[in-house]
């Protein structure tokens, strides 16, 4: 997907998010059918922390959607990981840091592991989906106890074998505990509960 400024403008739009989004020209404005786009649907999940947060996303290409992470949120810092090479033009920006290497390597996660968890961890990566499952494994661990992670353009999934969405439902629940998984037309949104928030999601079911 590429940005369209025509199916990405979402006129009279509230969302600061998308305006910085369409601004910065990435593929996260498009408009989806019911008139939203991805990030005014992130932003639901972001407006409340937009300062000292730590972001990684996988999958940089042309760094679109890093500069729009970095206008909107203030006072935080940015790790973007692509194979190729030529993603790695975002020098100017200091608290961006854009690694060109295989997200799947053990020793680039236990580099990261090192430093601060993560609030927001986004998949926009290869898509296929054992990178899929492989990323989610790696970088889930990384996140802070209330962060979020998602995984974007599901549907572009190895276009898709039968079943791979609910496969990968069946692998988040079967694997991970504390989480509402939220589903926005072909994106996954992990969040990671709290101890009181999973204690209050499990007493109300």
């Amino acid at each position: 997907m590429t940005f369209d400024s025509q199916k990405c403008e979402l006129k009279g739009s509230q969302s600061e998010l998308h305006s910085i989004g369409y601004r910065n020209r990435t593929d996260k404005t498009w408009i989806q059918p019911d008139g939203l786009s991805y990030l005014v649907y992130y932003e639901r999940y972001m407006r409340e922390r937009r300062s000292h947060i730590r972001l990684l996303e996988i999958g940089v290409r042309d760094g679109a959607s890093l500069k729009t992470w970095n206008e909107y949120f203030s006072d935080s810092s940015f790790v973007g990981i692509d194979i190729d090479p030529s993603c790695n033009r975002l020098t100017e920006y200091q608290n961006i840091e854009v690694i060109v290497q295989d997200a799947k390597n053990p020793q680039l996660v236990e580099a990261l592991r090192s430093g601060a968890q993560f609030d927001y961890i986004i998949d926009d990566g290869s898509h296929l989906y054992s990178d899929i499952v492989r990323c989610l494994e790696l970088y889930f661990p990384l996140l802070k106890p209330d962060g979020t992670f998602i995984i974007e353009d599901l549907g572009t999934v190895d276009r898709m074998a039968p079943g791979t969405i609910s496969n990968l439902l069946g692998l988040i629940y079967g694997r991970l505990r504390n989480i509402r998984v939220d589903m926005y037309h072909d994106t996954l949104i992990l969040s990671r509960l709290l101890p009181h928030e999973s204690a209050a999601a499990t007493s109300s079911n």
